[in-house]
């Protein structure tokens, strides 16, 4: 599945994924998060800036990214949408992921 996904999607994205699972898919969910996160060059393309917990770029740089999800990645990140849909545990932020994943 392709989708492009800015900076704060794709961080909003990564505490959503489950955190247990058995080992397969454990593996996919380490090497998913490893795709959305930030590379180095990504840091000083985008002014990143951390305080605290909180993260901070220069949004008008961010034009969003394509991501190329393999079937058990999106498969992934659906049912951990569904999920977090089902328990009342979406927070705003996530509405595009959830507009852009589960249809």
């Amino acid at each position: 599945m392709k989708v492009t996904l800015n900076v704060s999607e794709r961080l909003h994205l990564i505490p959503v994924l489950p955190q247990e699972n058995n080992y397969a898919t454990l593996r996919v969910i380490r090497e998913l998060i490893g795709k959305l996160g930030l590379s180095a060059a990504e840091f000083e393309e985008f002014d990143v800036k951390q305080e605290g917990n909180k993260m901070f770029w220069d949004e008008k740089k961010d034009t969003g990214k394509e991501f190329d999800f393999g079937l058990t990645e999106t498969e992934i990140i659906v049912a951990a949408l569904k999920e977090a849909d089902a328990n009342k545990k979406l927070l705003a932020a996530h509405l595009p992921l959830y507009e852009k994943f589960v249809k």
